[in-house]
């Protein structure tokens, strides 16, 4: 089993070289500072939009996760089983959704709730790291992808706006979310979109891509518990 681990997570790294270069890599594996910001939007104004380049945008259920993990493959994400990533997102608690243009699937974007596993995932450190308590009608957002293809800030918007208003029949009133300080694009989406920033904090990762604030382990998606160097956040 830590075999298998192992090789999953050279895979990863090798994926990732092919698209950012070894010497990137090498630094991310090493030592990362950067600022978080953490961001939430209220879901008061939230209105159904019509899109005018025939954005659709559905709940991720188990029916749509084989249709995820071939897009993940067609654009080069790493992940040794991405179904079985996929499916433990579902097991875990979070959910989704995902975005299709004229029948063509062209990204996704991944919720927590407060009944959500966050120990479960490497992406939810950052829930930890900013300390966010959530009431049940809150959610924390991550992992908002869009294909290269149809990678631009229109379609981004729509997709949140959507997302959002599908999240707000569910009965949900909050979305949770950061972003990297360095990020122009990504902020400027959430700030068009009507994210409000609650606090900065600098997020110091060493030999690891991931940092817990109070946990010094994280559960990958075979259960295991992978022992970590962690770092401290100011």
């Amino acid at each position: 089993m830590v075999a298998n681990n192992l090789l999953k997570y050279i895979k990863d790294i090798e994926v990732l070289t092919k698209k950012i270069g070894l010497r990137r890599v090498m630094q991310r594996l090493l030592y990362v500072s950067h600022e978080e910001i953490l961001l939430v939007k209220d879901f008061t104004e939230v209105e159904n939009i019509s899109s005018a380049r025939g954005l659709k945008v559905s709940l991720i259920n188990r029916a749509s996760l084989q249709r995820i993990a071939l897009f993940r493959k067609k654009e080069g994400l790493g992940g040794e089983d991405p179904l079985l990533a996929l499916t433990a997102y579902l097991d875990n608690g979070f959910y989704g959704y995902s975005a299709e243009i004229n029948g063509e699937f062209i990204g996704y974007i991944w919720w927590g709730d407060s009944k959500t596993n966050f120990d479960f995932d490497r992406q939810g450190y950052g829930f930890y790291t900013h300390q966010v308590k959530m009431t049940p009608t809150d959610t924390f957002g991550f992992d908002l992808f869009v294909s290269s293809k149809h990678r631009n800030a229109r379609i981004a918007l729509e997709f949140l706006s959507q997302a959002f208003f599908l999240a707000k029949k569910l009965g949900y009133q909050r979305n949770y979310g950061y972003v990297h300080n360095e990020n122009k694009p990504a902020r400027w989406i959430y700030s068009i979109v009507g994210f409000k920033e609650i606090r900065r904090i600098r997020v110091r990762r060493l030999f690891v891509y991931f940092l817990f604030k109070d946990k010094s382990y994280f559960k990958d998606i075979y259960g295991k518990e992978w022992l970590l160097k962690t770092g401290k956040s100011e």
